[in-house]
Order: C-alpha cells, then sequence, then structure tokens
C-alpha cells in the first residue's frame, strides 16, 4: 500500500514482490512457516491470491487485473521488503506531498532491513524509470510498525498525546 499510494489513480499497472520475516506466519508453526525451516530458505506463496490485496488495491487505486502480487517467505524473522515495479499512465507522476505529515515515513536513498527492525519506521525509496515506470521499495518491521507501534500511535491520538510520544525513542536495533 505504501509503495503504491503516492502514484494513487495513475497507475496502469503494478508487479509487487514482497519479502516478510518468520514472525509474519503467526505463532503456530507449520511445515513452511516455522522459522528453523525456512532460514535459509526463500519461497512464494498465495501469489495473486493473498488476503492482503483488497488493501494493496484500494491504497492504489487500481483494480486487481492491474496487479501482480508476489509475497515470499524470506530467511530472516523480523520485518517486511517489497519492490514494486509500477507503470504509470500517460503523462503522470507521483505525489510528492503524499508523506509530508507521515512522521514514522522515511524516503531514503537506500533502503535496508537493518536500518529499520526495532522501529516504528518505514524506509521508502522512488527510483523513476523510462516510459513510465517507477521502481518503488520499502522495509518495515512488521513487528514493532505492523502492529504494535500502530496501536500506540491510535492510543496516542485517542488520548490528546503527540502521535509520535513514545515511538521515536524505538531506534532501530542495528548495528
Amino acid at each position: 500500500q505504501l509503495l503504491l499510494y503516492p502514484f494513487k489513480g495513475d497507475i496502469k499497472h503494478a508487479d509487487i514482490l514482497a519479502v516478510t520475516g518468520s514472525s509474519g506466519a503467526g505463532k503456530s508453526p507449520g511445515d513452511g512457516t516455522h522459522h528453523p525451516v525456512r532460514n535459509h530458505n526463500m519461497k512464494s506463496y498465495n501469489i495473486n491470491k493473498h488476503r492482503h490485496i483488497p488493501e494493496i488495491i484500494r491504497g492504489g487505486g487500481i483494480m486487481e487485473k492491474q496487479l501482480n502480487f508476489v509475497p515470499t517467505s524470506g530467511p530472516f524473522t523480523r520485518g517486511i521488503f517489497a519492490q514494486a515495479f509500477i507503470t504509470l499512465k500517460k503523462g503522470k507522476g507521483w505525489n510528492e506531498s503524499a508523506y509530508k505529515n507521515c512522521p514514522f515515513i522515511r524516503l531514503q536513498d537506500e533502503v535496508a532491513l537493518a536500518n529499520i527492525i526495532g522501529s516504528n519506521f518505514v524506509d521508502l525509496n522512488f527510483t523513476a524509470g523510462t516510459d513510465g515506470k517507477i521502481l518503488a521499495q520499502g522495509a518495515l518491521d512488521n513487528i514493532v510498525k505492523g502492529a504494535g507501534g500502530c496501536a500506540v500511535q491510535n492510543m496516542n491520538i485517542m488520548f490528546g498525546l503527540k502521535e509520535t510520544e513514545g515511538l521515536f525513542n524505538m531506534g532501530p536495533l542495528y548495528p
């Protein structure tokens, strides 16, 4: 969603490869989800049938037929690293102010999981190619930003606190 959002309504087609760590598989070990099994492996699953496709198409303002989504299990514990290969409609560009008021979204020259693990940050990069093509990359910690950090952000807003209260001091765990 975050990779497509700045181009919402202007996307002709998007191909997304999203690699997730073993913590995204939940607490019940299974043959394909248990960390010791997948620690030295990568494999894709639920291609174009994933439960998050409705959110992705809504965030990008596209229809399901305009998306190829390849969720992939990666050989790490925490985080999601995603790449979107976006083809824009003719003459369209990105909304540079899309994340202007988003304190935890950082536009970076380079995106790496190690820079966000243990934090509430999302690192994004958008690289323009030729003929209306964009390579969008993003990384987030699915434990903090994915659930816990989001809950704290929402609680802060509900109780009239600064949205960022208690979350900026959660720095990345790297190195």
